[in-house]
């Protein structure tokens, strides 16, 4: 007979019966094609069982958490041979285990609620090893933050072998988070600068340098965070008062002293940076790295930087990258090429509301400045002698006492007017010499000569400097002229004297008073004597001839010989400033100028009235000395060596000491020698002369004034990661000259931030932040050197504007030999820029006005006639004063007092001590980028932090003596707050500006403030009790664009046009003004433009949290062999993403394979090369090479197939990537060899489509479990089953119950669900659209969560607001755990809104529970009912098919070393052969091994299964006759066909068996039909052999006998209780329910039962189908072998035998 032979060994789910081929398999289960090495390939074995390797006793540190534990990721380490895998648990216990592949333990490596695990959770990890050996574990879900640990640390924390601080363990949320992050946190707050002197370091050159300082952490692994928020710029106290402080008090601060914040986490190393110049652009170095306190707990450690060694630069990239943008969450991880990717990352946070916030301007005192007047005396102006310059200081205005370290400036200016120098030898109005005698000197007065030895042999020559005697003035008669005759003239006489002007004497002191270190305060009048000691002294000065004619004296030569000659003179020397008169005490103090030695030379001659050309007017015979008398206290400077005991007795000389020796004073005849110094129009212009106390001089940072300033803050999360900038309104500072409304404060200027919001929950952090530069760009302020007008026409012809236009002198500032810049070394200068403009700063006796001027340009005038428009030659004096730099101004015709007509007035103020500020606006002030300003404040439960430092200040008000109130206090209180009385609140004050106590009688205080309103709080003796009424967050800033500082500004006086003498002081002597001016660098004396501008930031009017689905960023790279590891560093300045099409979904699973990396989203699938290019050829093929890119473009493959909401279904063997795509109902693979496959086609795709599609349409988010065993490289994917359950909803309001069908695991009565957090999607107040007046119980609730339970079957989800985000849960809370809410309020409705309940949502369990309690709805659930079966089957990776499935639902798998191992109830099971010696059973599952010898318990046990399809030419009909199977053991068969079925049992007992083994075959005979029949009416019968007919009724009867027409005792029907009776009913039989036991007559039946029976019903019996049954036979038969042994069971074939049915019909065939 023949027999067809099957061979099974893959499925074929897809086609007919008829189709399946010989060795396709139609079923399968717990069998598979062996691929062992042992001679048994091919053969189809019952599949390996597994057994637990996790149980609690192999746990070797702990145990499994109670509750119920869900495995949610695994990932492993091949070359290390560990598996690890994440745990959910019931109890928040989320824990990570490790599995030892070597030593076959487990180990918890980390448990805590922290990792924020639920039942649905989807962990993707990755594991790599770093260069201490240490195993770092990466892993993100897509709900929480991606996450890092070091698994190996923290496993020796747990086992208690060492590993992390006890705060990994026992710390707070907030601190144990540190360790179980991707994000490592930087420092969040800057470093404190504190500028000191060590004696031990000695002299640095800090001083002239401001340095921002920072610092970064570098974690325990190698990553190295991010830079710390930079300092505010380090500006010194001592820089501040630059120009105003000697070099001892410059070099003082020689060191600066930065705290940082340690960190509670695994920093293991601070390092610290510094940079310097330009801080915009300037290179950060590493000048630091120490030891962190690696403790777990809060503190701060300190270093000392002095600038004294070279430093290392901070690469750029680090410097730039201001925090790490490591995802908030990612959908999808891969490591590649060294770098740790993210993919459908979500980044960013959205801008807050801030409208209720205001920055208010806050006004500060000017610091006290004690003046000294200086006064002339009667006689001082006019015709007078040289005893009459006398002035007065007048210090009556000091304090009584000095009660800190305080400076004295002293600024005034001398001007002899014009000067006739004479002397009592001869005539009073001559000036002579007498003749030289080498053995007297009794000529020594006066007039002074130069000699090797005056005083003869026996007294010793003076060793430097001798005094230079009557000069010889040699010439040439005709200057100009060929004529070069020389001749010579010993001078004797200048008749009428010495005619000159001067440039007067500048007297410029600044005295330190110190109060020592015993002294709490110096009299006033120790002051006062200090200040006169450090003035006396000598000043320099020059003079040159009076203007024209009058300048000339005639001259007598030696032997009084008149001559023709008329000479000029010039000159330079010293005048002495001294105290004189009785005035030693006192605050009025009598002091005098006179002039201590001046040497003169000619500077003109004439003969007659021609010009002589004086040759070499500088040598020592050309000039003479001139010294006025002398007193006690006199000393010359040049004359030095005359010791008292040498000089002669005889004649009678008569001197004084000079503290070095005597000084000739009288002849030997007891007369006067001296010189006489007549002048006219001599004057003194006082400058600023004050006391200013130390502290009152230091200057401060400030906010420019006449400026607008933008502001804001900016948000960062617990890592450092920032929102946009959030603005503030833009606030205004009033100018110093302009501010009468704000108390006329014309101090400084800082602001008080006032913050009235709340923080949203995702932030910890913010920080102000400042564009850096006003709307006012401040280019100078600075003193006019005079005002002029265009005279000169001829320079008008050179193209300079209009005569109206006014043309101010910078030769104060910049241009001149004694301007400011020039003088002095100062940087200060004005360059012109379009745009700009003046504004007068102050003027006169510092007074105010607010006139503005346009600038039209800088001119450098020259002595060109013809370029010059205010050029003056009337003199050099007058040259030198209108030439140079000039400030081009239009007039401004409303400035009275500064137009051109008040200048040819000469009423003009440009000339009264006027001090200009010239600025432009600033076209960048609109930006959108802001800096730090080196302020970080805590957020904490969504309260911003604040500077109060209390809110319950005691405030002294006092009278103010004038009728108004004055107000103090210690407590630091702002502008803005509101104060009400304690005792009254009532009674309330508003606050306006705070500033601090600069009143004596007040110095007790700390603050003094000024008040905007004031309800009824009166003066008191004592201090009274406020609370601040309105704490919103303040923060007061004072580091805007400027400085506020102390500078000298020099003044010129008024030089009139063509008056010599004015032109003279006015070139050669300036006034200054001491006072505090804005500027925008630190100092005058080094490059110090600079501000607090820290870290960058943009203001993002659109920013919001954005998830990036179709996008991929990158980190640094871990370099081998470097202890940097840059896993955690995401540079966004080296835009470190590459966004792929947004349209295919989120990215869900990202695999590096080689140089490649596959992307897998939601829609579709690609692959992208990884520092490589991919490049196709025109035949199809690609090939990489090599790439600077770290990723490029993407080639998608075809089909819109990705992996949908389904990452865990996503599988990788070797280059292939398997994934389920459920809306589409298929499973693919795409591999770079042969791009995309769908391998679900392969014979399963109606199964798969009927289960995804059910799947998708049931339970979106239920997980599609998939793997590769390694061992039989088979891909394996399973899913649970789906229950649905009706929901109802009888809503007592409408009246109307309406329904909704949910699926989901329902237990308990409760839906079981995922959740979406979305404000939008829940109810809020203006949303809900509930009843309230029905409703008004549950309004409350309205926002909390939302189901929509018509939705669940697509949609599957409840919205909750975003307040119960897992990943906005973690707050500064020092709670140990974080506590997921368990009872969230929810409104349950329909798409429509028809019906409305109520239940709670337990975010821990994710179950709903139905609330019933209230009158207003009734909610009920239907029976559950199973929509979906649970499945598990593999696909052959090496082979095109599907193999089996498996009754094994893993909830993870996972391959290590070819070995199989799968998770179940969050413990790890390994499927293999043997336990040690001991056989696994087989189709076993989940089941575990004890005691000893091991016994295996606990498993769920599944039969192998196999089913094939007997189809030899399909259209032939085959009568089955037997069977055989080619294998190991017997196998129950079930047969069947398109209508028939049969049993083959194995009963393992002899006697019964029906297989018989023959030579290794196991035989059966096929038995006939079997078919089982269905209860109730048959329609059909699948066979005829055993259906046989009885007759016809003959009455209608109820009993248990039959009585029938025709005779039934011959009639051959079986009975018994194998039959059963049915009456044929038109086309159906109907079972009378009983049967026939015997024959009674030849008409009468007797039954099992009763029956009821009609007359004529025709009564029929079927037979056992078995005994009586057909034949089987059909086209095909379909063999189903089950085996429910645990041992290894074999099958190679079945055999079987069949004969043609001749029936059949076989044409054609």
């Amino acid at each position: 007979m023949p027999i067809d032979k099957l061979q099974p060994q893959f499925l074929n789910l897809d086609d007919d019966e008829r189709l399946i081929s010989r060795v396709e398999m139609s079923d399968a289960q717990n069998v598979r094609t062996s691929v062992d090495a042992a001679g048994n390939a091919l053969v189809l074995r019952n599949s390996l069982g597994n057994f637990s390797r996790s149980e609690d006793a192999n746990i070797q540190n702990g145990s499994m958490p109670a509750g119920t534990n869900i495995c949610v990721g695994t990932c492993a380490s091949e070359r290390l041979g560990y598996i690890y895998w994440f745990v959910y648990n019931s109890n928040t216990d989320h824990t990570i285990l490790r599995y030892d592949n070597t030593t076959k333990k487990a180990y918890i490596v980390y448990q805590d609620d922290l990792l924020l695990f639920n039942a649905g959770t989807r962990v993707t990890a990755n594991v790599i090893e770093n260069n201490n050996d240490d195993v770092l574990l990466y892993f993100t879900d897509g709900v929480n933050s991606p996450k890092k640990i070091n698994a190996t640390v923290a496993e020796q924390s747990f086992s208690g072998t060492g590993g992390y601080p006890t705060a990994f363990r026992t710390g707070t949320v907030d601190v144990r988070s540190l360790y179980v992050t991707a994000a490592k946190a930087p420092p969040l707050t800057p470093p404190v600068i504190t500028f000191v002197n060590n004696p031990d370091v000695g002299q640095t050159d800090i001083f002239e340098k401001n340095f921002q300082f920072a610092y970064q952490y570098v974690y325990r692994d190698g990553e190295e965070s991010a830079l710390s928020p930079y300092t505010q710029l380090g500006v010194s106290i001592s820089q501040l008062k630059d120009g105003f402080i000697n070099n001892g008090q410059r070099n003082f601060f020689n060191q600066v002293n930065l705290e940082l914040e340690s960190s509670q986490g695994d920093v293991v190393k601070i390092k610290v940076y510094a940079r310097k110049g330009d801080l915009t652009t300037s290179t950060f170095y590493l000048i630091d790295e120490i030891d962190n306190n690696f403790n777990g707990q809060a503190g701060t450690q300190s270093i000392s930087f002095s600038d004294d060694q070279a430093f290392i630069p901070l690469s750029t990239d680090v410097q730039d990258k201001v925090y790490d943008n490591v995802p908030q969450l990612a959908d999808s991880q891969a490591i590649a090429n060294g770098r740790l990717f993210y993919g459908g990352y979500t980044d960013g946070y959205p801008n807050v509301n801030l409208d209720q916030s205001k920055v208010l301007p806050n006004y500060n005192v000017k610091s006290p400045i004690f003046n000294v007047a200086i006064t002339q005396l009667p006689g001082f102006s006019g015709s007078s002698t040289s005893t009459s310059k006398r002035f007065q200081l007048d210090f009556s205005s000091l304090p009584e006492n000095i009660t800190e370290d305080s400076k004295v400036l002293v600024n005034f200016v001398f001007d002899w007017g014009k000067i006739r120098l004479t002397n009592n030898l001869g005539s009073p109005d001559n000036y002579r010499w007498v003749n030289s005698n080498a053995t007297n000197i009794e000529r020594i007065s006066g007039l002074r000569w130069r000699d090797s030895n005056p005083f003869g042999a026996d007294v010793g020559a003076f060793t430097t400097g001798y005094l230079n005697g009557p000069p010889t003035i040699e010439f040439t008669a005709r200057k100009g002229t060929n004529d070069s005759t020389q001749s010579s003239i010993p001078l004797a006489r200048v008749r009428d004297g010495i005619k000159l002007i001067s440039s007067g004497v500048q007297v410029e002191e600044i005295i330190d008073i110190s109060l020592g270190a015993n002294q709490s305060q110096l009299s006033r009048n120790t002051v006062i004597s200090t200040v006169i000691q450090q003035i006396t002294k000598n000043y320099p000065f020059f003079v040159q001839p009076q203007d024209g004619q009058a300048g000339f004296s005639t001259v007598t030569t030696s032997g009084n010989t008149a001559s023709t000659e008329k000479i000029a003179f010039r000159g330079q020397g010293f005048a002495r400033i001294k105290q004189t008169g009785s005035s030693t005490n006192g605050t009025l103090r009598e002091m005098q100028i006179k002039i201590e030695k001046l040497t003169l030379q000619v500077d003109k001659m004439v003969q007659g009235t021609k010009p002589c050309e004086v040759l070499n007017p500088e040598a020592d015979i050309s000039r003479f000395d001139f010294i006025e008398e002398t007193n006690s206290e006199g000393v010359n400077n040049r004359i030095l060596g005359i010791q008292g005991n040498n000089i002669p007795t005889s004649p009678n000389y008569q001197t004084v000491p000079n503290g070095r020796g005597e000084f000739p004073n009288l002849d030997d005849q007891g007369i006067d020698r001296t010189g006489i110094v007549n002048c006219v129009g001599a004057n003194i212009r006082s400058g600023s002369n004050f006391l200013v106390g130390n502290t009152d001089a230091n200057g401060s940072k400030c906010f420019k004034s006449g400026s607008k300033h933008q502001l804001g803050i900016v948000l960062y999360d617990d890592r450092g990661r920032p929102g946009g900038v959030q603005k503030l309104p833009t606030v205004e500072i009033d100018h110093t000259n302009n501010r009468s409304t704000e108390n006329s404060l014309d101090g400084f200027a800082d602001v008080v931030m006032r913050i009235n919001a709340t923080a949203p929950d995702w932030a910890s952090y913010y920080a102000p932040v400042y564009v850096g530069q006003g709307s006012i760009i401040n280019k100078v302020q600075y003193g006019i050197g005079g005002a002029y007008l265009a005279t000169n026409y001829d320079g008008l012809q050179g193209g300079f504007g209009a005569n109206a236009q006014i043309f101010l002198s910078l030769r104060t500032l910049q241009g001149k030999s004694n301007s400011y810049k020039e003088a002095y070394g100062a940087l200060t200068e004005y360059k012109y820029s379009q745009g700009d403009r003046l504004r007068i700063v102050r003027y006169s006796n510092d007074l105010k006005a607010t006139f503005e001027f346009n600038v039209t340009g800088i001119e450098s005038f020259d002595s060109d006639v013809n370029k010059n428009p205010i050029l003056d030659r009337s003199s050099s004096f007058a040259l030198n004063n209108t030439t140079g730099d000039f400030l081009s101004i239009e007039p401004n015709e409303s400035a009275i007092g500064f137009r051109p007509e008040d200048i040819l007035e000469e009423t003009s103020f440009w000339d009264d001590d006027c001090i200009v500020e010239i600025f432009r606006e600033n076209n960048a002030f609109e930006t959108d980028v802001y800096f730090e300003l080196g302020r970080v404040l805590p957020i904490s439960a969504g309260t911003y932090g604040t500077a109060h430092t209390s809110t319950t200040p005691a405030v002294l008000v006092s009278s103010d003596g004038a009728g108004g109130l004055l107000y103090h206090t210690n407590t630091k209180i702002f502008k803005g707050d509101e104060l009400k009385l304690t005792s009254d609140n009532a009674k309330t004050l508003s606050v306006g500006n705070v500033t601090r106590s600069t009143l004596d009688a007040y110095s007790a205080y700390t603050y003094q403030f000024f008040v905007t309103a004031n309800t009824n709080i009166v003066a008191d003796a004592n201090t009274q009790g406020f609370t601040v009424s309105n704490p919103e967050a303040v923060i007061q800033l004072d580091q805007g664009d400027s400085y506020y500082r102390l500078r000298t500004l020099y003044v010129a006086p008024a030089a009139q046009n063509s008056d010599v003498a004015s032109n003279a002081v006015s070139a050669y002597t300036q006034n200054s003004i001491v006072d505090f001016i804005e500027d925008p660098s630190v100092s005058d004396f080094f490059v110090s433009n600079f501000t607090s501008k820290g870290r960058p930031f943009a203001y993002q009017p659109e920013a919001r949290t954005i998830k990036r689905r179709g996008s991929v960023t990158y980190s640094d790279p871990f370099i081998v062999d470097t202890r940097v590891l840059g896993l955690s560093s995401f540079n966004l300045s080296l835009q470190n993403f590459f966004d792929y099409n947004y349209e295919y979904g989120s990215i869900k699973s990202l695999i590096s394979y080689d140089e490649i990396m596959y992307i897998i989203q939601e829609r579709r699938a690609g692959v992208i090369p990884v520092s490589r290019n991919i490049v196709e050829f025109g035949d199809g093929n690609s090939a990489i090479t090599a790439s600077k890119n770290v990723v490029g473009p993407i080639q998608y493959y075809p089909g819109n197939y990705g992996c949908n909401n389904n990452p865990e279904s996503v599988s990788v063997w070797r280059d292939q990537v398997f994934f389920a795509d459920v809306k589409s109902g298929k499973v693919l693979m795409i591999s770079q060899k042969s791009g995309i496959s769908v391998l679900s086609d392969l014979n399963v795709d109606s199964f798969f489509k009927n289960n995804f599609f059910s799947l998708e349409e049931s339970a979106t988010n239920r997980q599609i479990i998939a793997g590769v065993d390694y061992d039989n490289r088979e891909f394996i994917i399973s899913a649970d089953s789906v229950n649905t359950v009706v929901i109802t909803i009888s809503d007592n309001v409408t009246g109307t119950p309406v329904t909704g069908t949910g699926a989901g695991r329902v237990t308990g009565g409760k839906i079981i669900t995922d959740s979406i957090f979305s404000d939008t999607s829940t109810y809020s107040w203006d949303s809900d659209p509930r009843e309230y007046q029905k409703d008004q119980d549950k309004f409350q609730d309205s926002g909390a969560g939302l189901l929509i339970i018509d939705t669940l079957t697509s949609l599957q989800s409840i919205f909750l607001a975003t307040e119960f985000a897992p990943t906005q849960i973690r707050t500064a809370s020092t709670d140990t755990t974080i506590a997921l809410n368990t009872a969230i309020p929810i409104v349950m409705t329909t798409s429509a809104q028809a019906a409305f309940s109520y239940g709670t949502y337990n975010q821990l369990t994710e179950e709903i529970t139905l609330d019933n309690s209230t009158y207003l709805s009734t909610t009920t659930l239907g029976a559950e009912v199973e929509t979906l079966g649970d499945f598990t089957i593999g696909y052959d990776c090496y082979q095109p098919r599907w193999n089996n499935k498996y009754t094994y639902r893993p909830e993870r798998l996972q391959s290590l070393s070819d070995q199989l191992y799968t998770f179940k109830s969050g413990r790890i099971y390994e499927h293999a052969e043997f336990f040690g010696t001991t056989a696994v059973p087989r189709c076993t599952y989940y089941g575990k091994f004890t005691g000893t010898p091991p016994t295996y318990s606990g498993g769920a046990r599944g039969d192998a299964i196999i089913e094939a399809v007997s189809n030899f030419n399909p259209s032939m009909v085959k009568a089955y006759e037997a069977l055989s199977l080619e294998g190991n053991d017997r196998w129950s068969c079930t047969l069947s066909n398109s209508t028939q079925n049969a049993t083959i049992p194995t009963t393992g007992v002899a006697s019964t068996e029906v297989w018989e083994e023959k030579e290794g075959f196991y035989y059966a005979p096929v038995p006939r039909n079997s078919s089982v029949l269905a209860t109730g009416d048959l329609s059909s019968v699948d066979g005829t052999s055993q259906v046989f007919s009885i007759g016809t009724i003959a009455s209608s009867s109820t009993g248990s006998t039959l009585t029938f027409k025709n005779l039934i005792n011959n009639n051959p029907f079986p009975i018994g209780s194998t039959t059963a009776l049915y009456k044929v009913n038109g086309s159906n039989l109907s079972p009378l329910n009983t049967f026939a036991t015997a024959i009674a007559t030849n008409k009468t039946l007797t039954l099992n039962a009763s029956a009821t029976v009609s007359a004529n019903d025709i009564i029929v019996t079927i037979a056992n189908s078995a005994i009586e049954g057909d034949v089987i036979r059909d086209y095909y038969m379909k063999i189903r072998l089950a085996n429910s042994s645990t041992s290894v069971v074999e099958l190679y074939a079945i055999n079987a035998v069949y004969s043609k049915s001749p029936l059949a019909n076989q044409l054609g065939q």
